[in-house]
């Protein structure tokens, strides 16, 4: 793994191409040669999860900064090695499996983000919390799918409603969702399409809870089926740092 240092030279530094741009494709990449990772889990990495008789009770944060999600019911433990996509493991959730985010990282909300979610779904007609932060039993940033068959939406703002939308989606097939927010932009794209956006998006420092696969840290729109990996940045990603995080997520999970 290679960590992110602005000063070393890009010959020394994997994570660089010979133009001190952060290499991808068929070249080293990964999520953290980017500045600003705030959170990273992959069901690849076993090392990372915490599991008896494959429920896991903890996957662990390979950003460094520590937001360990746990589990300490077993009717609520998301399962391990029973499932796989592009032959790497899987986490495989039932509608009643979530996770817990710590209280540090709440702070996400509280100005620009971007998320990526690697993702199939069992269910394409309901509203599904994939990655989310509540206030006062409210969501206010989220990943989600919704109740509208091949729907997606994102939202980061201080009230529930106003996110933005994707239609058309194949959410029963593996694909990266992506959630970005700059200032009052709010973004949303699948499988590297173009974003569609709107300017609902508002800074949010009252976040009380926060969750992986349902929301309010809760089975409530509870997720029912498979997640594979979730980068996420504590800043808005250019349009070139995207291109690079899609190439490394859909060649690693073979999407399209």
């Amino acid at each position: 793994m290679v960590a992110f240092n602005p000063g070393m030279q890009a010959s020394s530094n994997p994570a660089y191409n010979s133009g001190g741009m952060p290499a991808f494709d068929g070249e080293t990449f990964l999520p953290n040669a980017l500045p600003g990772l705030f959170f990273w889990i992959d069901a690849d990495a076993p090392s990372t999860i915490t599991e008896s008789s494959g429920s896991v009770s903890q996957w662990d944060d390979k950003s460094g900064n520590g937001f360990n999600i746990t589990q300490g019911t077993g009717a609520n433990q998301a399962t391990t090695g029973a499932a796989t996509q592009n032959g790497k493991n899987v986490i495989d959730y039932d509608q009643t499996d979530f996770f817990i985010i710590p209280s540090g990282a709440y702070t996400l909300a509280n100005g620009a983000n971007t998320t990526f979610i690697v993702f199939e779904s069992d269910d394409n007609n309901r509203l599904q919390v994939l990655f989310g932060l509540a206030e006062s039993n409210s969501s206010r940033l989220d990943l989600r799918t919704t109740a509208t068959i091949g729907e997606i939406s994102f939202q980061s703002r201080n009230a529930s409603g106003g996110g933005i939308a994707l239609g058309s989606v194949t959410e029963t097939t593996f694909g990266v969702m992506m959630g970005r927010r700059s200032g009052t932009t709010q973004a949303i794209a699948y499988d590297g399409g173009a974003e569609t956006t709107n300017t609902g998006g508002v800074d949010e420092a009252g976040i009380d809870a926060a969750s992986i696969g349902g929301f309010n840290e809760s089975t409530t729109f509870g997720f029912d089926g498979r997640m594979a990996e979730i980068p996420s940045y504590n800043r808005s990603l250019t349009a070139l740092e995207i291109t690079k995080v899609k190439a490394y997520l859909s060649k690693k999970w073979g999407t399209p």
